[in-house]
């Protein structure tokens, strides 16, 4: 078996998978990131 075809096979078995990681990460991310941010101005502003 050749590399080029057990790179296709993992792909086809598994591309949906990461697929469904990637995006899960991101709106992850980008949750906690807002949050973040919206608790750094929530304390910025209580500081003033």
């Amino acid at each position: 078996m050749g590399q080029s075809s057990l790179t296709n096979r993992l792909q086809e078995r598994i591309g949906k998978d990461l697929q469904y990681i990637r995006v899960n990460g991101t709106l992850v991310g980008f949750i906690i990131g807002a949050m973040l941010e919206a608790a750094s101005r929530f304390f910025r502003m209580a500081m003033h």
